[in-house]
């Protein structure tokens, strides 16, 4: 796999920590645990770390992305 990844140019690191990214978003799409707990779940050592990453893969913080997913549900419920 990482013979795969290198003839692509993406780094394995990269490529796991955008796989751990999607993950996240998932948890926060289904609600119910808290942004530590989706950090730990996703394999981050600490939550510092995942905010780090998250930002970097999606450009936003999970903060951010967490709150207007919350807003669309509410925006989806309310219709």
């Amino acid at each position: 796999m990482s013979r795969l990844l290198h003839n692509s140019g993406i780094r394995y690191s990269s490529f796991i920590n955008r796989h751990r990214i999607n993950r996240a978003i998932e948890l926060f799409s289904d609600g119910g645990k808290t942004m530590q707990q989706i950090a730990y779940e996703t394999g981050f050592s600490t939550p510092n770390n995942f905010n780090r990453v998250f930002k970097q893969v999606t450009g936003t913080s999970p903060g951010l992305y967490e709150k207007g997913v919350i807003d669309n549900k509410k925006s989806a419920i309310e219709q």
